[in-house]
């Protein structure tokens, strides 16, 4: 969950407990939020308190709110994406491999992972989007 004073660049995020540290005066608006949760506001009391209880509320959507997190980190709408868009679970990528990029070798359709190198530090797996074609132009996606 994250956490940012209102009209600020201040902001924070919780650990795995959902504690958290941040400057903010009293008087001042906390903004809490996290995906797929409505936003609650909290107005920091005048004397400040150091421990505070906030539950978030599931939002409730629908087919036409449902939105895409691209690897930018910018939501946008399902109808609104031009390209392919896959999903890996977590539980997908626990593999016998050597790193996360070797796991995630032949979970994505398109995307072709290889390891040029064994050697321990090394290891990292490159990848070709769309096929071997991008090998001569550019090695990188």
């Amino acid at each position: 969950m994250s956490i940012t004073v209102q009209g600020t660049n201040t902001g924070s995020q919780t650990d795995n407990n959902g504690r958290f540290v941040i400057d903010a005066v009293a008087g001042s608006t906390l903004v809490f939020s996290a995906i797929s949760y409505n936003d609650y506001l909290y107005k920091v009391p005048e004397p400040a308190v150091s421990n505070i209880s906030i539950v978030l509320l599931q939002k409730i959507i629908s087919a036409d709110d449902e939105v895409i997190v691209t690897a930018y980190g910018k939501k946008v709408r399902r109808e609104s994406i031009t390209g392919s868009v896959s999903t890996i679970k977590p539980d997908q990528l626990r593999t016998p491999a050597s790193n996360l990029t070797a796991a995630l070798a032949g979970q994505v359709a398109g995307v072709i992972g290889f390891q040029s190198s064994g050697q321990p530090g090394f290891d990292n797996a490159d990848f070709f989007v769309r096929g071997v074609t991008t090998f001569g132009f550019r090695q990188n996606p």
